[in-house]
């Protein structure tokens, strides 16, 4: 890690860029830069995606055979299993193949969703995870030896910048806000937000109205970047709690793409048009394109 905090150092002074930030700032910035690309290579990660689907209530039949309800990719076998989907619940029934496995067991059948609990149905370097997204349900599909593990992951970002590190205000909203967010996929469905994230940039005041994930906010919004030397969709953010007085940290610095530029069988939600910014946010990560879609 220090030689890599060297050479972007050393690569800022030769690109002509301002005021280097400090050191300190400028090494945890990269780690986290680094911690962001293992995470996406993960087994959590998004890389490995590898097909998304969504049922239909009732029976789903499962193969890789044209004429299935789910046609999965073509190292799948013809026939694979069925999925029930009924109500709050799905069952696989119908195994045909005895390397699919549910929890690592060969079972007969069993209810893989619903109650709260998702299990994991594996076959080969597969696994077949059911989602629901607003009132769809539907089944992710990851490859842990996909492809695209074996290629470079380089995120292009902006210089760091200290400027980018923002002091705001939270404003909480009593009761709280309810957010309707629309995902990609054009889902639509109701979030919470606590209270709006206050902030001035270039004379300007500008708000943000984020959800919680955990104990931080989080926050997805779009700028004036967007479609340009950002994501087209907008991009994403956490922020830690206020502190006494009501002062968030907003570090730009950390702005991320949604899985979305990363896979095409992502789900990511959109900014609502209330976090859609008339500021160009020069701070964060720049648009990703894989090699083979550079044109």
């Amino acid at each position: 890690m220090k030689t890599i905090f060297v050479l972007v150092i050393m690569m800022m002074l030769l690109n002509g860029c301002g005021e280097l930030p400090d050191p300190a700032y400028a090494e945890r910035i990269m780690k986290w830069r680094s911690d962001r690309v293992g995470f996406l290579r993960s087994e959590a990660g998004f890389v490995n995606l590898a097909g998304l689907y969504w049922f239909k209530e009732g029976v789903n039949v499962l193969g890789s055979v044209r004429g299935s309800d789910v046609v999965l990719p073509a190292d799948f076998p013809p026939r694979l299993a069925t999925y029930h989907w009924a109500g709050d619940f799905v069952v696989v029934t119908d195994i045909l193949d005895e390397d699919l496995l549910v929890n690592e067991a060969r079972v007969l059948q069993d209810t893989i969703y619903g109650d709260g609990r998702t299990k994991e149905v594996s076959w080969g370097t597969y696994r077949l995870y059911v989602i629901k997204r607003a009132d769809k349900v539907g089944l992710r599909i990851k490859n842990f030896d996909h492809p695209r593990l074996g290629e470079t992951l380089e995120i292009p970002y902006y210089p760091i910048d200290e400027e980018w590190v923002i002091k705001g205000k939270f404003e909480p909203y009593d009761p709280p806000k309810t957010l309707m967010i629309q995902n990609i996929v054009g889902l639509t469905y109701p979030v919470e937000s606590p209270g709006r994230l206050v902030f001035d940039k270039g004379g300007q005041t500008y708000s943000l109205d984020p959800s919680m994930d955990g104990d931080q906010f989080y926050i997805t919004f779009g700028d004036r970047t967007n479609g340009e030397a950002t994501y087209g969709a907008g991009r994403y953010l956490y922020a830690d709690p206020p502190d006494a007085d009501g002062t968030v940290i907003l570090d730009f610095n950390k702005a991320y793409n949604p899985p979305c530029a990363f896979t095409e069988y992502a789900t990511c939600p959109l900014p609502p048009s209330q976090n859609k910014l008339s500021l160009a946010i020069t701070a964060g990560e720049k648009a990703f394109h894989w090699d083979d879609e550079k044109h």
